[in-house]
This record gives structure tokens, sequence and C-alpha cells, in this order.
């Protein structure tokens, strides 16, 4: 849990700096200390982190289970996915809605059909 808690704060903390960059001008910012390796470096964690994240949700979404525990799904993914990177993209797919995590396992639980999102908007509220 500890791990999870780290890895969301550098991430965060990669977020902020990559939209401090953003705002700042280049001069400004090797005037605090931030170099080019350093941005991209960042840029490249963030293409990582996001190229998991599509990985996971591409095994998730398509997988024939309708729950599947971590380690299953790490062994499934193989090499293609280190364990902390898989947890990350399990934690960003959580926040966005898109899987269920319980005590049996993971669960896809995002519905792209149009008109389920259509009913629920005019559904009334309980």
């Amino acid at each position: 849990m500890k791990l999870i808690k780290k890895t969301i704060k550098d991430k965060k903390k990669i977020i902020e700096e990559k939209e401090e960059m953003s705002k700042e001008s280049r001069k400004q910012l090797e005037a605090r200390g931030f170099t080019a390796a350093k941005f991209m470096k960042i840029i490249k964690r963030s293409r990582i982190e996001s190229k998991n994240i599509e990985l996971a949700e591409e095994f998730l979404r398509n997988m024939n289970e309708s729950v599947i525990k971590l380690k299953e799904l790490k062994r499934r993914l193989s090499k293609k996915i280190s364990y902390k990177e898989l947890k990350i993209a399990i934690n960003d797919l959580e926040e966005d809605n898109k899987i269920v995590i319980g005590k049996k396992g993971i669960t896809w639980v995002y519905n792209e059909n149009k008109k389920i999102k259509d009913l629920i908007k005019k559904g009334t509220k309980i």
C-alpha cells in the first residue's frame, strides 16, 4: 500500500512539473535548474505510463473472465509491464471509474454504449 501511495505522489509531482514547464519559458526553467534532459526524462516517463495504461486497459476490456486477480493479470501481461508500472496503471483506471477493485479481484465496469449513457442522463436520481 505504501508503494501505491508513493507512486501516486511521484506521478502527481511529475504532472505538476510538466504544468510548471508549460507555463514558464525555457530561460526561466534553466535558471531554476531544469535542463532539457530532465524535461525529456519527464516526458518519456509520462509516455511509458500512458502506454502501460493502454496495455492494461485493453487487456481488461477484452478479457473473457469477469474478475481477474492482480497476480494473474501480471502473469498474463508477463514481460510487457513491470509490477510497479502495473499498479500505477490500475490506480489510474480505477480513478477514471473504468475498473473496480474488490476482494476477489479486478473487474472492468466502464460502458461505452451511447444509448446507456443517454438513459443514465435522462434517468432520475434516487
